[in-house]
């Protein structure tokens, strides 16, 4: 998962795979950067954007709003809510994760969560976690 970062979250111009992460739009502030910038040299797919603004009026991927670079690349990427327990994935705006409580970020939403999208819990099995404080 990569959340609220200050430019952008993945820049990427070689042959690697982008697929199942959960991309946080920026600082307001930032609004009019894209999310991602790839080349088509990356192999994109399964990915969420959480954005601030409605995805046909945010750069997304590589200054193309996310519907057009879907009908463009055939990415079949998904602008949705994660609904993380965080306050990230329930209101949307910039919030902060402090490192020990990078447990509050699995998505709930439940098509994210069949399409396997965001952080997996099972690879943190053996992680000791506080439960989450549920809105």
């Amino acid at each position: 998962m990569i959340a609220g970062t200050i430019l952008r979250d993945v820049n990427a111009s070689s042959t690697v795979t982008v697929r199942k992460n959960v991309f946080c739009d920026a600082i307001r502030n930032k609004t009019h950067q894209t999310i991602t910038q790839m080349s088509g040299d990356v192999i994109e797919s399964d990915n969420c954007f959480y954005m601030m603004r409605p995805e046909t009026d945010k750069l997304a991927v590589s200054d193309l709003e996310l519907p057009i670079f879907k009908y463009q690349t055939g990415s079949n990427s998904v602008a949705a809510n994660p609904m993380m327990p965080d306050g990230l994935g329930w209101f949307q705006g910039w919030s902060h994760v402090p490192d020990d409580e990078f447990d509050q970020c699995w998505t709930a939403n439940p098509d994210l969560i069949l399409r396997d999208i965001g952080l997996q819990q099972t690879a943190f099995s053996d992680f000791v976690f506080d439960p989450p404080a549920w809105p």
